[in-house]
């Protein structure tokens, strides 16, 4: 028991002796309790003789705890944070810094970077260098990346929302039913595809698991239910299953990829139960067992006459379809095209 609570006053000192200090939230944040208990942390502190005050900074509605500063200078250098990194373990920080998506909201990435300062203040002098020049080297590129600049709040309650395991009732704009809609999930599953943000979570109402874009949430409020995960929920083996984001009725795919884009195709991981073969002629044949018939189809798409599936047959036909489709589409256009250039008289149809 003692141990326990020398261990809670260590957390609240390297709470408060932080460069922003902490509120009175913060603190009982830090400390895994109520803000009753973080109160009376901030008692025993004072009993203690702690050199502790509390300001109100400009802007803000809260009081801010901290400590003289002439007493954070007599802790030892490596107290208030005391584990010692390494330079590879600097190296992959800054490394996820600058080469991740999430790390480069507004908000989220005056955090990192304040971390980062900090970790810097206690390097070797040789090591700052070096890692400075990290971000002349590496560096995430964001085209075509969603944009979530206002949502910083938004993301912060999510991800609070999932560590606390607490029910949320949210905004969601539809885009299936076009309008926006209103309902009750348990944030389960954090992650990033292609430049957006996605969040597994589940219905309330159904108790089944669905798939959300963060951009979509309009609204986040935190409610006083609490939630267990679901005792089967994995959301490797879920999104494993899955071609993109969408799951569904699983299906085999096959599809013959032309020599030319067959490298591309070889040196990425489509699905765990993928094959590849190799014919003579320098094509491949890549077969898997996936879902998602959207997501799959516009994949085909995307390499044009350079792929052929072969199996499934209702997948062949779609993408018939939408062949003839762009055909006309094309033929329409060219011939328009003609006619502006004649002079503004559409050929006649044979």
């Amino acid at each position: 028991m003692r141990e326990k609570r020398l261990g809670k006053l260590a957390a609240a000192i390297r709470c408060i002796g932080r460069k922003s200090g902490a509120t009175l939230k913060e603190l009982a944040e830090a400390l895994d309790t109520g803000e009753r208990q973080a109160r009376r942390m901030l008692e025993t502190l004072q009993d203690l003789q702690f050199p502790l005050y509390d300001e109100l900074p400009a802007g803000e509605r809260e009081k801010r705890w901290r400590f003289d500063e002439t007493f954070l200078h007599k802790l030892p250098n490596n107290w208030l944070f005391p584990a010692e990194l390494t330079l590879e373990e600097c190296i992959a920080l800054y490394a996820v810094r600058n080469t991740s998506s999430l790390a480069n909201l507004v908000d989220w990435k005056e955090q990192v970077d304040g971390a980062l300062e900090k970790v810097g203040g206690t390097l070797p002098s040789g090591f700052s260098a070096m890692l400075g020049r990290m971000q002349d080297v590496m560096k995430a590129l964001d085209k075509c990346s969603k944009d979530y600049c206002g949502k910083e709040d938004l993301l912060d309650a999510l991800i609070k929302a999932m560590l606390r395991r607490v029910t949320c009732h949210i905004a969601y704009t539809s885009f299936s039913k076009k309008r926006d809609v209103q309902f009750h999930i348990n944030p389960l599953y954090l992650f990033e595809h292609c430049g957006g943000l996605y969040c597994l979570v589940q219905s309330t109402k159904y108790l089944d698991i669905r798939c959300i874009a963060v951009e979509r949430i309009q609204s986040l409020t935190m409610e006083e239910a609490h939630f267990d995960p679901p005792r089967d929920f994995d959301p490797e083996a879920l999104l494993g299953s899955a071609f993109g984001v969408v799951w569904a009725e699983p299906f085999f795919l096959r599809v013959k990829v032309a020599a030319t884009l067959a490298p591309y195709i070889k040196e990425r991981t489509w699905s765990p139960s993928q094959c590849i073969t190799e014919l003579e002629s320098g094509d491949i044949v890549l077969e898997m067992q996936t879902s998602g018939r959207q997501e799959v189809k516009r994949w085909v798409l995307g390499m044009g006459a350079a792929a052929e599936v072969l199996e499934p047959d209702w997948l062949r036909d779609s993408l018939r379809e939408d062949a003839a489709m762009l055909m006309q589409l094309y033929t329409k256009s060219s011939a328009t095209g003609v006619a502006e250039r004649a002079g503004g008289e559409t050929p006649p149809e044979e």
